[in-house]
């Protein structure tokens, strides 16, 4: 059985043309309301009504599967061709669709105008994450969308912040070692100066000897 979320996006209805066009011809529903209609006489409406009623006869399984192609077969307007589309339609939803004609036309026909709508700030943000959520009635339906540049823009920002605390850290890094390498260069200073006077050596032998003798496993340079 079809999940009844349903994703889709600007490419869906192409690839839903090219996968029908590799599967037996199918009767589609204009075609079936003008062959009722040209066959038996009827109305226009009564011919959808018709149509209508071999969907009641569908098990929940083939409906949703009959709804699905239906919305994966609409047509999105080129400015939405960055948008990631959900569908989620609750299976009381379903059941409410499947039951009641008209109410499954204004859930199609709901998708259909959003899918057409002319988005012109669409492609400028990187598109957007667009939810459809439709419930047993009218009133329980609820859309929201979301710009994916805000999501770029935070993690932008996220990284932005971490190398921003890196070049903080280095610097209080380094600082630190600066003053112990000062620290150190007045330790070997000192030590040199009391190894000159006490051991009666040259100045330049002073200098090694107290560079041996101060510790230098703290004093290691920051990366």
């Amino acid at each position: 059985m079809k999940a009844n979320q349903i994703h889709v996006n600007y490419f869906t209805s192409t690839y839903q043309d090219f996968i029908k066009s590799l599967e037996a011809p199918k009767t589609d529903f204009d075609s079936q309301v003008k062959t009722a209609y040209e066959a038996k006489g009827q109305s226009q409406a009564e011919s959808v009504s018709a149509v209508s009623e071999s969907t009641q006869d569908m098990t929940m399984e083939e409906y949703k599967e009959y709804i699905y192609d239906t919305i994966a077969g609409l047509r999105m307007h080129p400015s939405q061709y960055r948008n990631t589309v959900s569908v989620y339609i609750s299976d009381a939803g379903f059941a409410a669709m499947k039951n009641d004609p008209e109410y499954e036309a204004w859930v199609l026909d709901t998708l259909k105008k959003n899918f057409s709508f002319n988005d012109p700030w669409g492609p400028m943000n990187g598109g957007n994450y667009v939810v459809h959520s439709f419930g047993a009635t009218k009133e329980e339906y609820h859309g929201y969308s979301q710009p994916k540049e805000s999501r770029k823009s935070l993690r932008k920002k996220m990284e932005e912040n971490y190398w921003e605390e890196r070049r903080k850290r280095r610097k209080e890094l380094n600082k630190k070692y600066y003053e112990e390498l000062m620290e150190r260069k007045a330790m070997i200073r000192r030590l040199q100066q009391k190894l000159f006077i006490e051991k009666d050596i040259s100045w330049a032998e002073a200098a090694n000897e107290a560079k041996k003798r101060v510790p230098v496993s703290c004093f290691r340079g920051i990366k």
